[in-house]
């Protein structure tokens, strides 16, 4: 099932594995248009917990695989819509923790 989230800049949240710190913690991200983005570095905010800011600016799916150190350990789809009713970061986005 995927997560909801506005159109524009959203951060996203990640517990790692066993809430390991000190990672290298990257996320590749395939939207429904077929552009990809890789290798996108999350930022460590401490007891295992990382984040990214992105600025969604295409309406649809996106899907997230989500790596530890290379090894892939999650996989998580966003949906992303044009709606004011999302979570709020900044003035358009959104924040959520993907839980492992």
């Amino acid at each position: 099932m995927a997560e909801e989230y506005s159109f524009g800049v959203n951060r996203i949240f990640y517990r790692s594995t066993g809430f390991q710190e000190g990672l290298q913690v990257t996320v590749d991200l395939l939207c429904s248009n077929l552009d990809n983005h890789t290798n996108i570095v999350l930022v460590e905010n401490g007891g295992g917990i990382y984040y990214f800011d992105y600025d969604f600016n295409y309406l649809g799916v996106w899907h997230g695989t989500f790596c530890e150190n290379g090894v892939k350990v999650a996989s998580q789809n966003f949906k992303i819509k044009n709606s004011s009713s999302g979570r709020s970061f900044g003035s358009s986005g959104s924040s959520r923790l993907i839980n492992r």
